[in-house]
């Protein structure tokens, strides 16, 4: 009994990091890392478990959240470009397009899905979140008569693609009340 107990002392001051991984191996499948060249996923693996989450608990605005979204993707980018560079799969996407759905999708889990962050502060901070976009989303948004100014997730490779539709979407998302990161829900939806 005294192992386990130990154990379970082990696991409780690691709990946070053992999330963080499971965040990043969940974001990660093949489905989205298929694009990549082969030993890509490890290394965006340990760029989102030492992504500064800590520093969302100061976040009080979209700016600030802007900002701190924008150092993180720098960081997933560097890792994508160095073990990509050329891939035609990911080119001329691979920051604004690839990294951003990474980073959405982890920051979505980690905020909605963990207990890092109580309630409240998961509620204010879900409303800076950005869509995860995906060409599952893309189609979706087609489907909805809105014209994306690009065809594929590769395709985003600006920040004013990215920013433009994430505007969209938080205007059209305010104006029912929720959260602008729900239209991701249509992934799940997918039939």
């Amino acid at each position: 009994m005294k192992r386990l107990v130990e154990e379970y002392r082990r696991i409780s001051e690691h709990h946070w990091q053992a999330e963080r991984n499971f965040f990043a191996r969940v974001v990660l499948p093949s489905s989205v890392v298929r694009v990549f060249r082969a030993g890509t996923r490890p290394k965006l693996l340990d760029a989102l478990v030492t992504a500064e989450i800590d520093n969302l608990n100061s976040v009080t605005s979209q700016a600030q959240f802007k900002q701190f979204f924008e150092s993180q993707l720098c960081r997933l980018a560097r890792v994508i470009s160095r073990t990509n560079a050329g891939n035609p799969r990911v080119y001329p996407g691979y920051k604004w397009g690839h990294g951003t759905k990474i980073l959405c999708l982890f920051l979505r889990d980690t905020v909605l899905h963990s207990h890092y962050f109580s309630e409240d502060r998961a509620n204010r901070l879900s409303r800076y979140l950005y869509a995860p976009i995906d060409n599952i989303v893309i189609s979706r948004l087609k489907e909805l008569g809105y014209e994306t100014p690009f065809t594929s997730i590769r395709e985003i490779d600006s920040p004013e693609k990215f920013y433009g539709v994430q505007d969209d979407l938080r205007n059209a998302a305010r104006s029912v009340g929720v959260p602008r990161v729900w239209f991701d829900d249509n992934w799940g939806q997918r039939v």
